[in-house]
C-alpha cells in the first residue's frame, strides 16, 4: 500500500508545471543537468526553483539568465525578474539596456559625423 489514502497515492498538484520542466528539475535534483542550459530551460528551471524553494538552482539559474542578458532577451528577463524579485538579474538587465544605448548613441553619433 502507498501513502495518502487507502489502496492509493496521494496526489500532488503541480499546477501549472510542464512535463519538461519537471524532467529538467529530476536532471538536476540527480545531478544530470547538461552544464549548459537553453534560455527557456533555464527559465522554467528558475521558476521550478522559486516554486520548490531550492536556493542552490536558483542561484546556479540566475548566473545562467544573467549571461544571458541581451536587447532580444531583455524584456522577457525583466519580467522574469519582477515578478521573481530578483534584484542581480533587474541590475544586470539595466546595465546591459544602458551600455546598449550607449553603444547605439555613440554609432549614430559617428554616422551623423560621416555624412
Amino acid at each position: 500500500m502507498g501513502c495518502g489514502h487507502a489502496g492509493g497515492f496521494t496526489e500532488l498538484p503541480l499546477g501549472d508545471v510542464t512535463a519538461d520542466a519537471m524532467q529538467l528539475l529530476l536532471e538536476w535534483i540527480y545531478g544530470s543537468v547538461k552544464a549548459s542550459l537553453t534560455l527557456s530551460q533555464a527559465v522554467a528551471l528558475f521558476q521550478l526553483a522559486h516554486k520548490f524553494d531550492i536556493l542552490e538552482l536558483q542561484l546556479q539559474c540566475e548566473q545562467t539568465l544573467k549571461a544571458s542578458v541581451a536587447m532580444e532577451t531583455y524584456h522577457q528577463l525583466q519580467d522574469l525578474a519582477d515578478r521573481f524579485d530578483c534584484t542581480a538579474l533587474m541590475q544586470v538587465g539595466f546595465q546591459n539596456l544602458i551600455i546598449h544605448h550607449t553603444f547605439h548613441t555613440l554609432l549614430l553619433c559617428l554616422f551623423r559625423s560621416l555624412v
